[in-house]
């Protein structure tokens, strides 16, 4: 394993060289996002959280895209009603391309219906999912991400899952999904055995029943679209074509480009490391002292 220096310098010169390409891209109005979600990162070193015990060093928000049905039903790898069962302890993870560790936590979830599954994941109504939010707490630290959907244990839920099958994004080996478009796909589901989207539908309304819901799947389905994709890429790799046209048109230097192929090779072959309790004990030690320090230092300039 690389020294975490090593992994940081690494981790934050390629997070300014993508910086570089996207905006080269960006500007030649020839840049799509696969998954689009706003960060706004407000970074603090220290706040108090729920529990007084824990000190807040991170804070950043997600804004959901407002997609229509369709949308999430053709985005998802996985749609189904389901109901929260427990939450796990936070896990904290490293991402392969060097950048700061950040906390996950997972909720556990029991399968009421499938409506859809591209990948034939899930052989058993009766079996259990774990989906996986940013965001979560340690002994010493904790992370608040606005933005991602919150359960109660015991609710029911519509629950729009993708999976990633390689190191994009933090993504960690095991078997666990995300939710598309983050709070965009978690609807509750009323005792009336009705949805309930968290905003208002393009199309109008914010609510659905499985007969509707039944019908929009039946439909796409027909059409094609939720024919599993085998070429389907995701972080670094699904943006190489663009960075590629670009570097052939001289739009972005051979060091951004020679970047962008070793990142997508790295997300492409090792996937994210989840953080032994040693391990993230020093971490959140570290991490302690350095929200400490930036503290007293505020304090003193005040």
């Amino acid at each position: 394993m690389e020294h975490s220096e090593e992994r940081s310098h690494r981790g934050g010169r390629r997070h300014a060289l993508l910086a570089v390409t996207l905006l080269v891209l960006a500007l030649a109005g020839t840049f799509t996002f696969a998954r689009l979600l706003q960060h706004d990162d407000k970074v603090a070193a220290q706040a108090a959280g729920e529990d007084d015990d824990i000190v807040i060093i991170r804070r950043s928000s997600i804004t959901p895209p407002a997609y229509s049905l369709d949308e999430l039903v053709e985005r998802a790898d996985l749609v189904v009603s389901s109901t929260a069962l427990s939450q796990h302890d936070s896990v904290l993870i490293e991402p392969v391309d060097g950048e700061e560790a950040r906390f996950f936590t997972d909720v556990e979830f029991r399968v009421d219906h499938v409506y859809n599954d591209k990948l034939d994941a899930v052989t058993d109504s009766a079996g259990s999912i774990v989906v996986r939010n940013e965001g979560g707490n340690g002994e010493h630290v904790g992370m608040v991400v606005e933005g991602v959907p919150e359960f109660e244990q015991g609710a029911g839920y519509l629950l729009f899952l993708y999976r990633l099958f390689d190191g994009t994004h933090y993504n960690a080996a095991g078997d666990h999904w995300y939710v598309v478009g983050a709070a965009s796909g978690a609807w509750s589901a009323d005792d009336d055995g009705t949805f309930c989207c968290p905003y208002e539908l393009p199309e109008g309304g914010s609510f659905a029943d499985a007969a509707e819901l039944e019908s929009v799947v039946e439909r796409l389905r027909d059409s094609g679209r939720l024919a599993p994709n085998p070429d389907r890429r995701d972080g670094a790799s699904a943006n190489l074509d663009e960075i590629e046209r670009a570097h052939r048109e001289g739009r972005i230097p051979d060091g951004v480009y020679r970047e962008q192929l070793e990142l997508a090779e790295l997300e492409g072959t090792e996937f994210a490391h989840v953080m032994t309790p040693e391990e993230q004990e020093a971490y959140e030690l570290g991490a302690l002292g350095s929200a400490g320090t930036l503290a007293g230092s505020a304090s003193s300039s005040s």
